[in-house]
């Protein structure tokens, strides 16, 4: 499975979606975006303790009472805590239900990373001993840790000795231990023996005789283990037990036959006739699972049964998993996936095949051409909308894509549908084939006064993707609206018109906090309009705090001599960081003593971060989720907060490295590089995240710069870069100023 990570896209392209956590709740107070997270305090307290956990176990020893045996327990960082979470049973996987806390400790210098039980049913708990929790570059407190050991009572010493002393048959036995490590630690000994060419035909027998007398539950499970690891199972014995009335037997069935070698032909048609009849939504799982196992043509006719099951539309994992071993057939025999989309009753794997096989509407034009055929035919009996949505996104970023001869035959029949939804995904697929009927509804609608303010931002968001010829002048008309100005704004980025200037310059002092600095980026985006916004600063119009030192290093990426000139005359100079790195920190440590920062502004200093920093983090649940959040960093230590702040550059994740993209229309952005296809590329940038047409991508120039950059509190006064760091520094938030 493809699962969210905390930031960046996996390296496989295609993937579109991820499978979100499997716990049904937080051990935080979301409701107060983290705020009481680090002193885990209030409902943080009662919730569990904090966003950050390290190491996991499930529980299966033999000393801890009976009731936490197959619980779930997770180290909590911040709350320096065991969190408890009861796993249960929902369609095709599991969910994580909240527990009680299992353990608290009183010690600030705990920070668990990993537990396991051991030999005698006592659960060792690693703890890195530290008053940090993360982020941290500084090198403290390396040589310390610590090693608990949690039991109930006094355990039972083990008398069993050392299992690599044991007989075949004595490891064999330890398979119906009450404790897990033992059966495990027995079956690994087994393993070796079978590794180094130790006769193995006494230890198979006695593991199938386990097996059949074991009727249900782990200890027939681990038999079956026993059997697979020492070499013991065949192929046509497990397709055997593909039939199993015990639905966990028949997972590992599935699991063992495809996990390892080369799947044969029978093993495939019997995945099949398994998956035409399988009432366990758990089986039905793996089955997907052993689709990306299969060769690609191998896979359609199991796919063809698993997509027909309607009782997993809803489900947390399988249309997800579904979809993951259907994309490369959608890629490399996309008329199959279309049909296995027509008999599809998960609407997911309906809209991501329709998604998969347009974006190669360019270079291969039948497939789709033959979907929309098969959807004007089967129109009463399929949710077009999904089809069409698929569509809408594979061209997301294109202008102008080659009409399909089917699409006039669909867009006459479904272009007034009564239901709304499909007749707007087909009004916006007719703009972008290029046909003018469909353009000129969209103006009507963009410019139509009397139109809600949804369907007209809708309408001019085509219009700003597609970029008609009069777009300029739409857009000078849009951002005189409070309905369309945020979006006008934004799109007017995408023109080159000498009116654009004086058309911002005359709604800026109107516009949000957010939309100003939306404004500023589009002003910042092409030598002629950040010439207009320089002038604007230097005669007063705009104030120097405007401008973020995201818009300076735009401004600069232009690499223009009379730009550079008046940012220095008008704004000011940004230190490198390097040789001037500690200069600057000497400088911010003298300003932001204690003493000072007492006297901070909060209240200021939350408007400034949202100015300067929500852009891109997030803190107590406020910002935008392009960089790391923040609420649970070690913002209290000063030291920290500079280094990061003052030189950005110095530590950087591969996700946040900037590139300089140079567009054929003349604008020059700056932002991280990330899905990119034959056709588009996404960057995504400190304001916004936008899809680009590669066709008008002159060149992409990579750089070792963060996303985050420098002289952030260079562009600020004394007090304003005071009450900011007092503001990052705080542990809750506080009413904006």
């Amino acid at each position: 499975g493809y699962f969210k990570r905390m930031y960046g896209e996996h390296l496989r392209p295609n993937i579109y979606e991820y499978i979100d956590q499997h716990a049904d709740h937080f051990h935080w107070d979301t409701r107060r975006k983290w705020s009481e997270e680090r002193t885990a305090t209030g409902v943080t307290d009662t919730a569990g303790g904090g966003h950050a956990h390290c190491g996991m176990m499930i529980y299966l020893g033999d000393n801890w009472p009976k009731q936490y045996r197959g619980e779930l327990f997770a180290l909590n960082l911040l709350g320096r805590r065991v969190n408890q979470d009861h796993i249960e049973r929902r369609g095709a996987g599991f969910v994580a239900k909240h527990g009680a806390d299992f353990l608290n400790a009183n010690d600030e210098w705990y920070r668990g990373i990993d537990l396991i039980y051991g030999p005698d049913g006592g659960v060792f708990i690693a703890d890195w001993s530290d008053v940090g929790e993360c982020h941290e570059n500084d090198g403290i407190h390396r040589t310390s840790g610590r090693i608990w050991k949690v039991t109930y009572g006094q355990p039972a010493k083990p008398t069993i000795g050392d299992l690599a002393k044991k007989s075949d048959a004595e490891l064999l036995q330890l398979q119906l231990h009450d404790n897990e490590w033992y059966a495990r630690q027995a079956r690994k000994v087994l393993q070796e023996r079978n590794a180094v060419g130790r006769n193995m035909t006494a230890v198979h027998a006695g593991a199938l005789s386990l097996f059949q007398q074991q009727k249900l539950g782990v200890r027939k499970l681990r038999a079956l283990w026993t059997l697979h690891v020492t070499g013991g199972t065949s192929a046509p014995w497990l397709r055997e037990l593909l039939t199993d009335r015990e639905e966990h037997v028949r997972v590992w069935a599935v699991r063992l036959l495809t996990q390892e070698s080369a799947i044969d032909g029978q093993t495939t048609v019997a995945l099949t006739d398994l998956a035409r009849t399988e009432s366990s939504a758990l089986v039905r799982l793996y089955l997907a699972s052993a689709l990306q196992r299969l060769g690609v043509s191998e896979r359609i006719p199991l796919a063809s049964q698993l997509v027909f099951r309607a009782a997993d539309e809803g489900d947390h994992n399988q249309p997800l998993m579904l979809w993951y071993g259907i994309e490369p057939i959608a890629s490399e025999l996309p008329d199959e996936a279309v049909r296995l989309a027509m008999s599809s009753r998960i609407s997911l794997v309906r809209r991501n095949i329709a998604r998969r096989i347009t974006e190669n509407i360019g270079s291969d034009m039948a497939p789709v051409e033959k979907m929309l055929s098969r959807l004007i035919d089967s129109s009463g009996t399929l949710k077009l909308e999904d089809f069409l949505l698929g569509m809408t996104e594979a061209l997301n970023g294109w202008r102008k894509a080659p009409e399909p001869r089917t699409w006039a035959s669909f867009q006459r029949i479904f272009a007034n549908s009564k239901e709304g939804s499909l007749t707007k995904l087909v009004r916006e697929l007719g703009v972008v084939f290029g046909n003018g009927r469909a353009l000129e509804e969209i103006r009507k609608i963009a410019s139509d006064k009397n139109s809600d303010g949804e369907s007209r931002r809708a309408a001019l968001a085509v219009l700003i993707e597609n970029r008609p010829s009069d777009l300029a002048k739409i857009l000078k008309d849009a951002i005189k609206e409070r309905e369309t100005e945020s979006l006008a704004v934004r799109g007017m980025a995408g023109v080159d018109d000498v009116g654009v200037p004086a058309a911002i310059f005359g709604r800026l002092s109107r516009l949000t906090d957010e939309d100003r600095v939306a404004a500023i980026s589009t002003l910042s985006s092409r030598k002629t309009y950040a010439s207009e916004l320089l002038k604007r600063l230097a005669n007063g119009q705009v104030l120097r705090g405007d401008i973020k030192a995201f818009h300076v290093r735009q401004i600069r990426s232009f690499k223009d001599k009379n730009l550079d000139a008046k940012l220095e005359q008008h704004w000011g100079v940004i230190g490198k960081a390097g040789a001037d790195k500690e200069k600057l920190l000497a400088k911010y440590r003298n300003q932001l003593t204690p003493g000072n920062l007492k006297k901070a502004d909060l209240g200021s200093g939350r408007a400034l971060y949202n100015l300067a920093c929500a852009t891109c983090h997030t803190l107590f649940g406020e910002g935008r989720e392009i960089a790391p959040d923040i609420t649970g960093a070690n913002r209290s230590n000063l030291e920290y907060l500079l280094e990061n702040i003052v030189a950005p550059n110095a530590m950087i994740a591969g996700d946040f490295k900037v590139s300089t993209v140079s567009l054929a229309d003349g604008r020059v952005l700056n932002g991280v590089v990330g899905r990119t296809t034959d056709r588009t590329m996404e960057i995504q940038m400190p304001t916004e995240k936008l899809t680009l047409a590669r066709a008008d991508v002159k060149s992409v120039e990579a750089s070792a710069l963060s996303l985050m950059p420098e002289g952030l509190l260079e562009a600020m006064n004394e007090e304003q870069a005071r009450d900011l760091i007092a503001y990052l520094m705080s542990q809750k938030q506080v009413p904006l100023k």
